[in-house]
């Protein structure tokens, strides 16, 4: 089996009205609503592969907050017919700015307080991780 480690970010905002807006990406290719995320590097740590992910799949700078990170384990059939056993880390990151530009691997974007992502996103363990990130949110701001 193969093993794979990706790193990515509950991403969000807050809007001028003071409202936690959190970012999800639409997968083309895969069709599915979660977070900015990818594969590590070599030589690169989980949060610079964090911040990377984002800065490439939406165009923002974020800054990672300390303090949260969780972990999902999955696995999967690859193209080449392999199982795959992915391991990916995510980190909580604010966004300064909403102006999203989509990389090639994404279709649509959207900004959405909590309950409508919860909804939106396509995994259930990304869900458990928006739950997790926003609960620390709540004593954050």
């Amino acid at each position: 089996m193969i093993k794979e480690f990706s790193s990515g970010a509950v991403v969000f905002i807050v809007s001028s009205n003071n409202k936690v807006l959190y970012l999800l990406l639409k997968n083309d290719q895969a069709n599915y609503w979660d977070f900015p995320k990818g594969k590590v590097e070599a030589n690169e740590t989980k949060e610079q592969t964090a911040e990377r992910e984002i800065h490439e799949e939406s165009g923002l700078k974020v800054t990672l907050l300390d303090g949260f990170s969780d972990i999902i384990k999955y696995s999967f059939t690859n193209k080449a017919g392999q199982q795959v056993s992915k391991e990916v880390t995510f980190f909580l990151a604010q966004a300064f700015d909403d102006k999203v530009t989509i990389s090639h691997e994404h279709g649509d974007y959207t900004w959405l307080p909590f309950k409508e992502a919860y909804q939106k996103i396509t995994y259930t363990n990304s869900r458990k991780v928006l739950e997790r990130a926003n609960q620390v949110l709540l004593h954050i701001i």
